[in-house]
């Protein structure tokens, strides 16, 4: 954990210590917002706000591709205004990061079963592969993909060359 995103607050850990903030290594999504408002909590904060708005955002086309704008729009709502991602974008840890992304591929795996199109597929391997870099638990999502694929497309297309492929790059990209 902490490749993607830290575990660790901004001014928790080794800063706490004593230990100076040049001495800890930054997550590379925590390094453009240190870079931009320097070593702070609005910093560490910055990530969290980001998660949130593109969780939602995935949310939105989610829904909005399943069951329509008005499903997509109370679905936002209670997204955002749900205690545990109220508490989890306050705080700076990797649920949040990690939640949009299971969004995100969630959001990529429903386009790839609409279009069949390889886009939407290696796009679904990037978001997997970074939601378990920012948190390993997002493992037990993947059965559910799976499940998604099955039943939207059936056994013969999940053998094709190119969801191979997919699977073959998941694997490897996500062993360290």
């Amino acid at each position: 954990c902490g490749w993607l995103v830290s575990p660790r607050s901004a001014y928790g850990g080794r800063l706490a210590a004593g230990g100076g903030p040049g001495r800890r290594r930054r997550a590379p999504a925590e390094r453009p917002f240190a870079a931009l408002l320097g070593v702070s909590g609005a910093a560490a904060r910055g990530l969290m706000l980001v998660s949130c708005v593109a969780g939602a955002a995935f949310l939105c086309l989610l829904l909005g591709g399943i069951s329509g704008t008005l499903a997509a729009a109370l679905g936002v709502v209670l997204f955002v205004a749900s205690p545990t991602v109220i508490v989890s974008a306050r705080q700076v840890m990797s649920e949040m990061p990690a939640l949009a992304l299971v969004l995100a591929s969630a959001y990529y795996v429903h386009r790839f079963c609409v279009t069949g199109g390889r886009g939407p597929l290696a796009c679904f391997v990037v978001a997997g592969v970074l939601s378990l870099y920012a948190k390993q638990v997002t493992l037990v999502v993947f059965p559910a993909y799976l499940a998604i694929g099955l039943s939207e497309l059936g056994v013969r297309r999940l053998l094709k060359r190119d969801v191979l492929a997919a699977v073959a790059a998941i694997v490897v990209l996500a062993v360290p």
